[in-house]
């Protein structure tokens, strides 16, 4: 169990840096009824929306490909589904957040802009908790299972959509008696899963292993079909598969040894069936990192990384 004080951010000295946890998130206005990380830290100086309808964020007039967004030390290309409409956060297994807008450590590598790092909670290995919700957006489910008591837990986090049913109920039962206008039928679907296992096989070490994977999907309708030149309809799919594995070791009270291995996959894809003007784009992109870090702290005040 661990805490910090209201004043850490007056007593630290970096510059340029916020902290935000979940409980102040969650008593933002819910939009759709999802509550959004990244309209929550809208609400901090010096970070803006992209625009209206859109979830990016623009830090200090920085672009939006110019942040660097983590997710438990993954990297997330594309942090949002369905085209915007709101994050792809899992906000049930989110602990807190670091948001860098100037002064970024250089563990974090050359970023023009800020940098947006994600911690997840740690599962709860001494009992069992379940929680979900349902709404017209999306429904979800979290669960923390204890495997071993005070040894290895299991936290898992999934969202899901059912917005093909919505549209298709609104169109067939309610236009034409309460309703006039036929909504498109675009087949919107999205799901996104956070798996995340800790095990302590000793007082002194912590082995943790997350993955987390999302998924989107949409139809586009062209505006005018060309017979053997322009399809009139596209699918359009994009999609992360990250995984990561940490180590954690305290030599003592002093000295610690932090060791990770993350990779990330991030693909996206845009086809159309058509006999003769179909289409596959495919574009994949992927991330791999290793490195260990040696922290000694002779002192409250003193803190040297290797």
């Amino acid at each position: 169990v661990s805490s910090q004080g209201a004043n850490r951010t007056m007593e630290t000295p970096a510059l340029g840096v916020s902290m935000l946890n979940m409980k102040a998130v969650q008593k933002l206005p819910p939009a759709a009824g999802e509550v959004d990380i990244l309209r929550g830290i809208q609400t901090l100086p010096g970070i803006s929306a992209v625009g209206e309808g859109a979830n990016g964020v623009n830090i200090r007039g920085g672009a939006v490909d110019q942040n660097l967004i983590l997710l438990d030390n993954m990297p997330v290309f594309n942090p949002t589904h369905l085209l915007g409409l709101f994050s792809l956060f899992p906000t049930d297994a989110i602990r807190e957040m670091q948001i860098y807008k100037g002064s970024i450590p250089a563990r974090y590598g050359g970023r023009a802009a800020g940098v947006l790092d994600v911690k997840m909670s740690e599962p709860n290995a001494e009992k069992f908790k379940m929680k979900g919700g349902i709404g017209l957006i999306s429904n979800r489910l979290h669960a923390e299972i204890p495997i071993v008591k005070e040894k290895i837990a299991w936290m898992t986090s999934a969202r899901f959509s059912f917005n093909e049913y919505l549209i298709n109920f609104y169109n067939k039962a309610l236009v034409g008696t309460f309703a006039k206008r036929v909504i498109p039928n675009n087949k919107p679907v999205f799901f996104d899963l956070a798996n995340k296992i800790t095990w302590r096989p000793t007082n002194r070490d912590n082995i943790s292993f997350t993955s987390y994977i999302s998924h989107d999907s949409y139809r586009v309708d062209s505006l005018f079909g060309i017979a053997n030149i322009i399809p009139r309809q596209s699918t359009m799919q994009y999609g992360h598969n990250n995984l990561a594995l940490r180590w954690n070791h305290n030599y003592s009270d002093q000295l610690n040894l932090n060791v990770l291995a993350v990779q990330s996959l991030y693909n996206t894809s845009t086809t159309a069936s058509d006999e003769k003007a179909g289409f596959d784009f495919d574009t994949r992109l992927r991330y791999h990192n290793a490195k260990a870090e040696l922290t000694y702290a002779p002192d409250a005040k003193q803190r040297i990384n290797v």
